[in-house]
């Protein structure tokens, strides 16, 4: 598994840089998105930069390589981030993800309501193919990621946390700019992103955070500093033999909109019991992975990983949705010796696939069969960060 040392620095002059790693979805996905829903996610060693530093001025400048020039942005009357450049339509998160930090800095006193700081914002990023195309790897969880845990260092938020609670806290704040923008994901992303490694990942109660407020700095302090019901964030230490190889389509797929298809044809009582069905199956076979990684039980992933890409399978089929691509069907059907499992990551239809195998030499050969089939090999594999500030 590859390693690094720090994700968050602060250099002299105040600038704050960030590292914050991709994701790919093992088990559990579309089942996810639910209440008490689990899934399995790795985090890999493609990673988003962020660096964040303080102006003087009015106008703060956003860099990115979504974009091909710095777009300039500003705080109206009202401290909403507001900018006459067409261009910061496409980046929503993060204007939202500042003014929900703000928010919380202002109820902390770290500044006045009426006078927030201004930044420039600089974003490289590896989970971007040369031309802009995404991989599929979690951008938007890694920037939101990135952002938070950039503003919470700036603004010293960080202060007298554990590195639990600083996960937690990043994860929230992420969650609450995610709800304000409508946004229907499972965070799975973002809880990746935030603790990094493989982890068990477990939905809050989408109900009970619903009817919470979430307006002023005051309720956000209250929801950080709130249990919140069914949620998870368990780190998996996986076998250091296990092998990560990923696979892209070159193809895009958008979780948001996958997630938004409702299939017209299918009653809704039949809607609703497909639904339960699917997730009961999800569950147990995220929880068979699960375990299976806890015990070092190769046999009993492999079967709870293919069990988990056969339900997903059936239920997108049951439901008219875009899953299983001619590149996904032939790079999982080229993996077929009993030391590796191959599977679609994510809400399929584009992006990513992945295979584990249980020693660098079985990975080796799948990569092979992959790039003699005039398939992309990804080259990236397991990461997690060692050291923890």
């Amino acid at each position: 598994m590859a390693q690094a040392q720090s994700e968050v620095n602060n250099h002299s002059d105040n600038t704050v840089t960030v590292s914050v790693p991709g994701k790919l979805f093992l088990a559990g996905e579309y089942a996810v998105v639910h209440s008490g829903q689990a899934a399995i996610i790795t985090t890999v060693d493609a990673f988003l930069h962020l660096s964040l530093r303080p102006v003087e001025g009015n106008v703060g400048h956003l860099t990115t390589n979504q974009a091909d020039h710095a777009i300039n942005w500003h705080y109206d009357h009202d401290g909403r981030v507001v900018s006459e450049d067409a261009a910061a339509e496409e980046f929503p998160l993060l204007w939202q993800a500042i003014q929900t930090v703000n928010l919380l800095a202002i109820e902390r006193g770290i500044f006045s309501a009426s006078n927030p700081p201004l930044f420039d914002i600089e974003i490289k990023s590896e989970l971007d193919a040369a031309d802009g195309t995404k991989y599929g790897l979690g951008s938007s969880g890694a920037v939101s990621v990135a952002l938070v845990s950039a503003l919470m260092t700036q603004y010293d938020l960080y202060k007298d946390l554990t590195e639990s609670q600083r996960v937690y806290q990043v994860y929230k704040l992420v969650a609450i700019t995610q709800y304000r923008l409508g946004m229907m994901g499972s965070l799975g992303d973002v809880a990746a992103s935030a603790h990094t490694g493989v982890i068990y990942y477990q939905n809050f109660d989408r109900d009970w955070f619903d009817a919470q407020a979430k307006e002023t700095g005051a309720d956000i302090v209250a929801l950080l500093e709130n249990i919140w019901p069914d949620l998870m964030i368990e780190p998996l230490p996986i076998d250091p033999d296990w092998t990560l190889s990923v696979v892209w389509t070159k193809e895009k797929a958008s979780t948001e909109e996958l997630l938004k298809l409702i299939p017209e044809h299918v009653p809704e009582t039949e809607l609703a019991e497909i639904l339960k069905t699917f997730k009961q199956y999800a569950k147990l076979q995220v929880l068979m992975a699960k375990a299976a990684i806890q015990m070092n039980d190769w046999k009993l992933f492999k079967s709870a990983i293919s069990d988990n890409y056969d339900t997903i399978l059936h239920y997108t089929r049951a439901l008219d949705k875009p899953y299983l691509t001619k590149s996904f069907k032939k790079a999982i059907s080229l993996v077929t010796q009993d030391h590796s499992v191959a599977k679609i990551s994510g809400a399929g239809a584009g992006d990513c696939a992945y295979a584990i195998s249980n020693s660098p030499a079985s990975a080796d050969q799948v990569q092979a069969i992959w790039r003699n089939n005039a398939l992309v090999v990804l080259p990236f594999a397991f990461w997690e960060r060692t050291h923890k500030e």
